[in-house]
């Protein structure tokens, strides 16, 4: 394993739980609703909304991949006594492995036919977009998961 100086400590949290707890990583990227950012060891402080997309993180050499989906909120801070942290908060997670392909595309499909049939509410034209692109992520991050 690195050590601290060249790693971040990795914690994601949704509402039924701890879906990353405490996990060494080097590095972190992740989609924040101004575009995808990525995190190394020494990132100055930040506080980010995410949106529905991919998360990528190495640990040991590894990259790993998952999707995230909802609303959400990262945080990077500097720990002078450890490694700097990288806190997600999401609504949704779900590894490759857990993907349900054909639902997610179901998923998809259902949004855009929902997106495509308008609505004058903005609320549900705003719910109708985060059920998209959670239902592509997932599509996504489905490609990683080993066969």
């Amino acid at each position: 394993m690195a050590t601290d100086a060249q790693t971040i400590c990795l914690e994601v949290a949704t509402p039924t739980g701890w879906a990353v707890e405490k996990l060494e990583v080097t590095s972190v990227q992740a989609p924040s609703v101004f575009g995808e950012f990525g995190v190394l060891p020494g990132h100055l402080p930040l506080l980010v909304a995410l949106k529905a997309g991919p998360l990528h993180y190495v640990a040991d050499g590894e990259t790993h991949h998952a999707a995230m989906g909802g609303m959400g909120y990262a945080q990077v801070e500097r720990d002078p006594g450890g490694p700097d942290k990288v806190r997600i908060l999401s609504e949704f997670f779900q590894r490759p492995e857990d993907v349900d392909v054909e639902a997610a595309q179901a998923d998809l499909e259902a949004a855009v036919a929902s997106l495509k049939a308008g609505s004058d509410e903005e609320a549900d034209r705003e719910a109708l977009l985060r059920d998209e692109a959670w239902a592509r992520a997932r599509i996504q991050i489905a490609a990683h998961a080993e066969g």
